[in-house]
């Protein structure tokens, strides 16, 4: 099997064929085996293949050939782990574990009305609740801190 190749950069068209084809790139099946790994281009009429992909939130900088992290990736990743809502039990747990339960106990029974009912009463802890960024601020927590509280509650399972 021989892999012919037309292009610049890594969008390039590819075509298999028994015979060669002129105008076009020849690819040895080695080659070709490790781009479907880890990512091949061309460049300069050369066929080169994407150094292996570092954990983490990376992207292939062609022009410099090497990977590079990604600050859009990670953040998109981070936001998509925040859960939009938990159980009860699970925000309680996790604001028990991170110290600040009774604060926030403390702070919702003095507020009342319908905080109150919310937290006696809801199944539920929406992450867009307006009374969590009321909260929030009270106790001077950061969303960044608030988004941490929504992850861990996240992950408490029943024992």
């Amino acid at each position: 099997m021989i892999i012919y190749a037309k292009g610049e950069s890594q969008f390039c068209n590819y075509i298999i064929s028994s015979e060669p084809i002129d105008g076009l790139l020849e690819i040895d099946e080695k080659s070709w085996e490790s781009a479907q790994i880890n990512g091949g281009y061309i460049k300069k009429g050369k066929f080169i293949i994407a150094p292996s992909k570092p954990t983490g939130k990376n992207k292939f900088d062609f022009d410099k050939e090497t990977w590079i992290f990604d600050q859009a990736i990670a953040d998109a990743e981070y936001k998509a782990s925040i859960p939009n809502a938990v159980t009860m039990r699970q925000a309680r747990r996790a604001m028990f574990d991170a110290g600040i339960y009774e604060k926030v106990d403390a702070a919702i029974k003095q507020a009342g009305g319908t905080a109150l009912i919310d937290w006696e009463y809801s199944n539920t802890f929406d992450r867009s609740n307006p009374m969590i960024e009321s909260m929030a601020a009270q106790l001077n927590l950061t969303d960044k801190q608030v988004d941490e509280l929504f992850i861990a509650a996240s992950k408490v399972t029943l024992p």
